[in-house]
């Protein structure tokens, strides 16, 4: 048996997936040849790179001033920049799976951006490949995702995640209004408090935004906090961040000081010339949206990811003209944009092969890949052979979120266990071993052992 595990955001490389293919390993008892493949681009494959510093204090995105530079250099050294779509990659993935396979059985595992990379070689139907498993799948089929949505969808997984609280009977307990509401009162008077000490600590947390309010720092705080490891991290945070006296201040202190000092840096092999040049092309609306309008997509939400300021970065990257990138010149230069022309397979619907299934795993909070996109992209998949597992909990796939205990995460999770059984039964989803979800621990907003005094405190996550 052979098994390709694939993720997990355009331009990461494939040691992001390392931890994950030995889990899978050890499960499996050693029994299955495990690879993993760098796309073009990124990883020690042929980068795609320009040497060019970023503009944000995380070193996430690329200077937008430094994108006609770029966009020279990569047209005169690759041309075409199609060569590093998803499409090109699932087209090597192919080649590389009849070269190793040996005459057995493949299955292929794709998280998040990897999930469309199995989606696409699915389009090629290889005959080797008896099992497909999107895990939290990022889609250009159906309805589906983009990142300049991802404010309002993040805002809505929000929204359901703080439902959870009023039906909460010790959560519901500690707000006079609910949660959501207790948060909305926080953000709209937030920016008005400047001598309020907790004002001060929000305003020095690092996060993707540059120059934003103190209540936009506290979106996208929100938006970092909706994980399994911090779940029942928000209520407490909300009502000290409420109250805000200095037993609260103290604590959250030790808070920010946690998330400041994640190590945000990305692997020496990661690409933004690739991030950019399949996010705008893929993942990005067309035309896209105003800045006025993907703003309000963010104030709008109670937990943002920040999409807005980076349309200037669009416009550069895409040179396209309409009413909203007119308003910038990063975009007025000679060479082609860091941009491709959508393919035959964007938005196509996939026949599952004959000699394949498709297993779908997901979770109904999962902000990086809201479940209303996976649930859509099942209805377009044509055959019966097809399977969603649906997670109440986890984030940014289930792989590794999706925990039995949710004050332990040292044990498998749910999905590993899942996928185990997928891989053991060569895609046979008659056969599926699913019972770890029944076992699934019930969601606590938070968790009913903690007693009074500590009910409100955040646990020193430093330790």
């Amino acid at each position: 048996m052979n098994i390709w595990m694939l993720g997990d955001h355009p331009g990461i490389a494939s040691d992001t997936m390392e931890g994950s293919m030995i889990d899978m390993s050890n499960k499996l008892n050693g029994s299955a040849n495990i690879y993993t493949m760098d796309p073009r681009g990124c990883g020690r494959s042929t980068r795609l790179d320009c040497a060019v510093r970023t503009n944000s204090p995380l070193g996430y995105n690329m200077d937008p001033s430094q994108v006609a530079s770029c966009a020279q250099k990569l047209e005169s050294t690759f041309g075409n920049l199609a060569a590093f779509s998803p499409t090109s990659a699932a087209h090597d993935l192919f080649n590389l799976i009849s070269k190793l396979s040996n005459g057995a059985d493949t299955i292929l595992y794709g998280m998040l951006y990897g999930a469309l990379l199995v989606e696409r070689v699915m389009h090629l139907a290889p005959p080797d490949v008896t099992g497909y498993v999107l895990d939290g799948p990022l889609s250009t089929t159906g309805s589906y995702y983009y990142r300049s949505n991802a404010d309002r969808d993040a805002g809505e997984v929000a929204d359901a995640f703080m439902e959870r609280c009023d039906q909460d009977r010790i959560c519901s307990s500690h707000f006079k209004n609910t949660l959501a509401a207790t948060i909305q009162e926080i953000i709209d008077n937030f920016d008005n408090q400047a001598d309020s000490p907790c004002f001060k600590l929000m305003s020095t947390i690092k996060v993707i935004l540059q120059n934003a309010s103190a209540s936009d720092y506290l979106r996208v705080t929100n938006s970092l906090m909706l994980s399994t490891a911090l779940y029942t991290r928000i209520p407490q945070f909300v009502y000290r961040l409420k109250r805000c006296e200095p037993q609260d201040v103290k604590v959250l202190k030790k808070f920010v000081t946690f998330v400041n000092a994640y190590d945000y840096s990305k692997s020496p092999l990661y690409s933004n010339a690739l991030q950019g040049l399949i996010g705008y092309s893929e993942f990005w609306e067309k035309p896209t949206p105003s800045l006025a309008t993907l703003k309000k997509r963010f104030t709008n939400s109670t937990a943002s990811q920040g999409a807005y300021p980076e349309l200037p970065l669009y416009c550069a990257f895409s040179k396209e003209q309409s009413k909203a990138c007119a308003k910038y010149d990063f975009g007025k230069y000679k060479a082609q944009g860091i941009t491709y022309k959508r393919d035959q397979y964007w938005n196509a619907s996939v026949s599952i092969p004959n000699q394949a299934s498709v297993l779908v795993l997901s979770s109904k909070l999962d902000m990086v890949a809201p479940h209303k996109y996976t649930q859509r992209l099942l209805q377009s998949l044509e055959g019966d052979n097809k399977k969603l597992i649906s997670f109440d909990f986890g984030t940014g796939g289930t792989l590794s979120t999706t925990f039995v205990d949710l004050r332990s995460f040292e044990k498998d999770t749910c999905a590993l266990e899942v996928l185990a059984s997928y891989i053991r039964n060569n895609g046979d989803l008659a056969s599926l071993d699913q019972s770890c979800v029944d076992k699934m621990p019930e969601f606590e907003m938070i968790p009913e052992d903690f007693n009074a005094n500590h009910l409100m405190t955040l646990i020193d996550t430093t330790n």
